[in-house]
């Protein structure tokens, strides 16, 4: 291989790590909103135990390498029965603000437990 093939052959090479690197720096978020009935429902994320608010609560995610995030969620209020919801988190936006303008709702209705 001549010396000016090879240069061409490297500066190629360099391009392609160059876009693919690039492509790997997106980022994509998704929101979700949750509301319920009653109101001032405390909403966790059952992957950690974390508290993700009190509803109505906005929560937001952001990842790099995925498209989706499923998640299960657990609502819980004294005087209710627990819920539980299990979804998918689609990570279509580009930006932060894309995703809070256009969350996914995720609706609850608990149940008052009876004595």
């Amino acid at each position: 291989m001549n010396h000016s093939l090879f240069i061409a052959f490297l500066k190629s090479v360099v391009f392609v790590m160059l876009l693919l690197g690039l492509g790997g720096c997106v980022t994509n978020y998704g929101a979700a909103a949750f509301d319920s009935s009653p109101d001032a429902v405390q909403v966790f994320d059952m992957e950690d135990g974390s508290v993700i608010g009190v509803t109505p609560v906005q929560f937001l995610w952001r990842s790099g390498k995925v498209k989706r995030k499923y998640m299960n969620v657990r609502m819980q209020k004294e005087g209710y029965q627990d819920a539980v919801k299990s979804f998918w988190l689609s990570l279509d936006y580009k930006s932060e603000k894309d995703a809070r303008t256009n969350p996914q709702l995720v609706q609850f209705k608990l149940i008052k437990v009876t004595e």
